[in-house]
């Protein structure tokens, strides 16, 4: 690899870990990180990811939503939603039983009501430790 704010600064050597965050990491994480692994397992940090959704479906008339997402049998799932995008708080079921490779949820009443004009809603399903 090479460093793009200095030319010619290049990395000889291997990488010993590579992971993603879905937020940035503070001093401290990188500090737990980098003492010799003497810290916190990269593991531990990280932050459940979603999962993607396989099937969408809303009916405006019954203002009731199905959702369907690979899955591993013998898991349990927590569904989320959000109306912006930045907060994810609010939960609506946390303990989802998996389906087997696809978990089907629904119909499940929508969570903010069905006005003339359909508000933004946004999902996320988390598989539970």
């Amino acid at each position: 690899g090479e460093n793009p704010d200095a030319a010619g600064r290049t990395w000889h050597g291997k990488v010993d870990d590579v992971a993603f965050w879905t937020r940035s990491l503070s001093d401290d994480d990188i500090a737990q990180i980098y003492d010799e692994g003497r810290g916190r397992s990269i593991g531990d940090m990280l932050s459940p990811l979603p999962l993607n959704f396989t099937q969408v479906q809303y009916s405006r008339i019954s203002n009731n939503w199905t959702l369907a997402w690979d899955s591993k049998p013998g898991r349990t799932y927590t569904l989320k939603y959000s109306s912006d995008l930045l907060n994810f708080d609010n939960d609506i079921d946390d303990a989802i039983p998996s389906g087997g490779s696809t978990t089907t949820y629904g119909p499940f009443e929508s969570p903010l009501p069905a006005p003339p004009v359909t508000p933004k809603l946004f999902f996320r399903v988390i598989q539970n430790p």
